[in-house]
Parts: C-alpha cells; structure tokens; sequence
C-alpha cells in the first residue's frame, strides 16, 4: 500500500518527531519547526501503534544535531537580563537602554546574544551592566518622575486623555532628564493627582445628542442637524455622562425647544407615519414618508 509506514516504532536509530526534538533540547516547537524547514530536513513516516494507519512524521540524527549546535551557538542566558526585561525594571524603554550600551562615554559593553529558556536567541546585558544603568537612571531621570506612558498605566486612562489633562491643569513637563535633553516627564505625585481628579462637572440634568434623540423619538440625525445652529452650539459644555466619559452635553433649554418643535411637526401631519420632513409644517406640500415611500397629504 503506498504511503504506508516503513518503519516501526518506537526507532532505534535515532529518529524522532518535533516534538520529541523540542523535549530532548529544551526548546520549544516553534523554535525547532522553523529551523527544520529552513535547513530543509526531509522527514520520514514511521509507524506507531497508536497510528497504524497514518504512522508519524520523524527527522534523522543529523537533522537533531544541527539543531542542537543552533542552540548551543550562544550561551544559556543564565542569570543575564533580556532587554526586554532590563528595560521593565528599570522603567524605560528599550532604546534608552540600547544608545547607552557599548558607549565610551557610560562605560557598558555591549549587547550580547543569549539563549534564553525558550530557546531563542535574544539581546542581554550582565547583572553588572544592569546595576549601571540602575544608577543612570537614578542620576538623569529620579524615581518621582514618569512619563505620559506611565501615568495612563498606572492610573487605567488613555494616555490622550492624560496629556489633555495635563495641559489642561498647566503641568509643566519638561524636565533635563539626559545630558541636558528635555523630556515629557512629569512630577508623579502632581500628575498622579491631576489626573485622577475629574476636570469636568456631571452631567446633572445636561443631555447629550443621543439622549435627545431616544427621549423624544427622532432620528440621531435629526437633533444633530439642529444641534448645530449656532445658537445651541455656544450652550453646549463638555460633562461626564454615566460612564464618567467626557462628552458634549446641552442645557434642558435646548431639549425644550427641540421637544416643541418635534410636537409641532407631530401635530401639523397627524396622518403621517414614521419620520417626516420639514416640508410637512408647510399647510398644502406633500410630506414624504421614510418608512414606506410613499406621499401623504395633511388634512
């Protein structure tokens, strides 16, 4: 039968599947997979009691020990930092930590390749290295300093939200945090508490447009269109609705003379269903009916 296993399991010659590959190297599978297919390893079907039919796809020794010499081409990463987390304890990004390594003037050697437990191979710097760029950070940028970044983190806003409301309270933001640069840090104890204060007033009895338009029945279009004469356009202020979400409310005057101009509209085409025009309050025009097409004629 072709396509039939031609070998039993389990090999005794060394043969193995991916999976087994990864648990013998320490690595995962999609670290070994995509370095099997770019040394283009062909493998072979063997059979297994468990899959008589299909048997399993195995790679040869070869194949293992190439990959194993993949693996031990950079060191273990032992009790090194990988950049990505030297630069979540230190608090910085990792280009800060990248310009600084390897400079003369700061004294750091540079990034070396490690293989971390995963088995991929990442950028690291030593525990010594580390311990330097602790003492950089505590000379240029103090600990009671933090960027828009991590004033949205640690008070769960967005980081729009904090730099508006930044600016709003006039919260200075430049500060030399390195050899003379400004950056947008802020004093953590003044933006913290900025912040997390609400720069606008409840909404009360203010609606918005789509409450306007769900109390009196209309269209959302409708009390927009309407909304934006410029009469009502000066009244409106931003308030915090339900969700303590700024948005654009309008005073109870607004929603008065809206309400009486939807009543009036009602009154003048009692015979017309659903939305109707503005044509409508003119005695003898014909409104037309959004719903069904059609002309009606108020009586």
């Amino acid at each position: 039968m072709s396509g039939a296993p031609k070998h039993s399991w389990p090999p005794k010659d060394g043969w193995r599947t991916v999976e087994e590959i990864s648990d013998w190297l320490g690595v995962t599978r999609s670290w070994a997979l995509p370095r099997i297919q770019a040394g283009k390893w062909q493998p072979e079907t063997r059979s297994d009691p468990r899959w008589p039919t299909r048997g399993r796809r195995c790679y040869s020794p070869a194949c293992q020990i190439a990959l194993k010499r993949q693996r031990d081409k950079y060191p273990p990463i032992g009790d090194w930092y990988a950049l990505a987390r030297a630069a979540e304890e230190l608090g910085c990004n990792k280009v800060w930590i990248i310009k600084r390594m390897g400079k003369p003037e700061y004294r750091l050697p540079k990034l070396a390749k490690r293989t971390d437990t995963n088995g991929h191979v990442t950028y690291a710097l030593s525990p010594n290295a580390f311990l330097k760029l602790q003492r950089l950070r505590d000379e240029f940028a103090p600990v009671s300093l933090g960027t828009c970044s991590e004033i949205a983190r640690r008070t769960g806003r967005h980081p729009k939200t904090v730099r508006r409301r930044l600016k709003q309270g006039k919260s200075a933001g430049s500060y030399l945090t390195d050899h003379g640069r400004s950056s947008g840090h802020y004093d953590l104890s003044d933006a913290l508490t900025l912040v997390e204060a609400d720069s606008y007033p409840p909404a009360g009895d203010w609606l918005t447009a789509y409450r306007m338009a769900t109390v009196l029945g209309r269209d959302y279009k409708w009390v927009t269109v309407r909304l934006r004469r410029p009469r009502y356009d000066q009244l409106k202020q931003m308030r915090l609705d339900d969700n303590a979400r700024p948005r654009w409310h309008w005073p109870p005057l607004v929603f008065n003379e809206l309400k009486l101009e939807s009543n009036s509209l009602r009154d003048l085409a009692p015979c017309a269903r659903g939305p109707i025009s503005v044509l409508s309050s003119v005695p003898g025009l014909c409104a037309a009916n959004k719903s069904t097409r059609r002309f009606t004629t108020p009586h």
